[in-house]
Parts: structure tokens; sequence; C-alpha cells
């Protein structure tokens, strides 16, 4: 079966980070980031990253 193309919302836009974050980041290899998503962002990927995760695990 093919692989159809999904209509998702656009995620290249930036998202500014303070510098302390980044070092959080270099340092525990993780960071917390609020508010990237909007509702509507993660509605629509929600289920893709689930089936993917599905199966990688």
């Amino acid at each position: 079966m093919e692989p159809t193309a999904l209509a998702l919302p656009d995620l290249s836009s930036t998202y500014p980070i303070h510098p302390e974050q980044a070092r959080k980041f270099q340092q525990n290899g993780h960071q917390l980031l609020r508010n990237i998503l909007s509702d509507e962002e993660i509605t629509a990927y929600r289920d893709v990253i689930v089936q993917a995760a599905d199966r990688h695990n």
C-alpha cells in the first residue's frame, strides 16, 4: 500500500529560546518548551506521532 500525503500544518516557523534553555538542553539532553504548538497543530499531528512511536517500539 502506498503512503498517502497528509495535509498537516506547517511546523517550520522558528521558536526563540533563551540562552539558558539552550545550555540546559546541552547539559541534560532535553528541555521543556511550552506553547510551541497550538491545540489545532497538536490535534493534527497526534495520530501521526502515535503511529510512528508504535512502529518503532
